[in-house]
């Protein structure tokens, strides 16, 4: 796995878990284990470019999916406070920049996501968003 990958990953993991409505246990980088509890907030890197700059490498710029799941009628939704999961998850993102390992990040999102899928008979809701980090 690229560093600076893994570094944005451990910083989004550490950021995420703060949501008190799925905690650590519930939030999982590219995919959810089947026997996941709902709900449940999953991110994935979607692409990353880099930037250079004239001698070496500035930055990455990545784009990654964050999104939070619900099984049934209702999309995700913070059991203690009612809100959506995915302001949840904005409130903590957007246009934030923090330091991990003395990488430098910065974060906003550039599209909304909301949709629903049928699998087995069961229904799964997602809401969310992809979000750009500048690593670097």
């Amino acid at each position: 796995m690229n560093g600076t990958l893994q570094t944005v990953e451990t910083w989004l993991y550490n950021t995420l878990t703060q949501i008190i409505a799925v905690g650590g246990s519930r939030v999982y980088a590219h995919q959810a284990p089947q026997d996941a509890a709902f709900p449940y907030i999953i991110f994935q890197p979607m692409s990353g470019i880099d930037l250079n700059a004239l001698t070496a490498r500035g930055g990455t710029d990545f784009r990654i999916l964050i999104k939070a799941v619900n099984e049934g009628e209702s999309f995700p939704v913070n059991a203690f406070s009612g809100d959506d999961l995915a302001a949840n998850i904005d409130e903590l993102l957007q246009g934030v920049s923090d330091t991990q390992d003395g990488v430098l990040l910065r974060w906003k999102r550039v599209q909304t996501i909301e949709y629903t899928e049928t699998r087995a008979g069961k229904r799964y809701n997602h809401t969310g968003g992809i979000y750009r980090c500048f690593a670097g």
